[in-house]
């Protein structure tokens, strides 16, 4: 009888080891997909198809500047469309995600040099790798396609909600930096 207990038990250790196993290896043999946070926040479709589905010269040719208002504003019925943008980047949120202020601004000074810093805060997913190392305080220019605004949470613990666009890593350089 007791035998036949332990006989049982090690059948259910066996099931078990095997169920394991099969688990395992299924887990290896399924294709590993890397996410990128892009669309509004949140994770869309594999990185490499965003890689893919860059946009065409025509595209890239037909951007037109636009101001942070009209940018912030229109977030709803902008999705899709193409800016060229300057700014100064200001954070590095995540691997690719950048706060860059937009709104360039200059106090002018009578007996010294003017000083220019830029406001009104977006945020850019870079697609790619650029072919600078971008840091804080660069000043880049870019086209990017507006994929409406996004929402971030400030140190504070504020939720604050800035335009979001996407922008191909070609599509970006750095024209200077902040002193």
């Amino acid at each position: 009888m007791k035998n036949q207990r332990g006989v049982g038990i090690l059948k259910v250790i066996i099931i078990v080891a095997i169920i394991v196993v099969g688990i395992i290896l299924l887990m290896q043999i399924m294709p590993k997909t890397e996410y990128e946070t892009d669309t509004v926040g949140k994770s869309t479709t594999d990185y490499n198809s965003l890689l893919n589905k860059k946009p065409s010269a025509q595209q890239i040719a037909s951007a037109k500047a636009i101001d942070y208002r009209s940018l912030y504003k229109g977030a709803n019925t902008l999705n899709g469309n193409f800016y060229k943008l300057t700014g100064e980047i200001v954070q590095k949120v995540e691997e690719h995600i950048y706060h860059v202020n937009m709104t360039k601004n200059v106090i002018d000074y009578t007996y010294i040099e003017d000083s220019v810093y830029y406001t009104d805060r977006i945020q850019i997913s870079v697609i790619g790798t650029p072919s600078e190392i971008l840091m804080e305080g660069d000043i880049v220019s870019f086209t990017g396609e507006s994929l409406g605004n996004t929402s971030y949470y400030t140190v504070a613990g504020s939720s604050n909600e800035i335009p979001f666009l996407r922008v191909y890593a070609e599509n970006i350089k750095v024209i200077g930096y902040t002193e």
